[in-house]
């Protein structure tokens, strides 16, 4: 990429036009810029963690508080 090298994991196929990728930097529209030089286009994204903050079963809209200990291990 023009701003720095990139690295995937694609930790599961879940169907035949989805997958659960894992990257280690997030950089401005990293995962559209990178499958866009692939020929490919993303039509969706949904983040499931950062950092050790999972999303886990939380409904779209809804929220719920972080543990201080959380927020000061996404700062480091």
């Amino acid at each position: 990429m023009d701003d720095g090298p990139i690295s995937f994991h694609f930790k599961e196929r879940v169907s035949s036009d989805e997958w659960i990728i894992e990257i280690s930097i997030g950089r401005n529209r990293i995962i559209r810029r990178a499958f866009h030089n692939f020929g490919y286009t993303v039509i969706q994204l949904h983040r499931i963690s950062i950092g050790c903050i999972q999303l886990g079963n939380l409904e779209f809209g809804l929220f719920e508080e972080i543990q201080y200990q959380d927020i000061s291990q996404i700062l480091k």
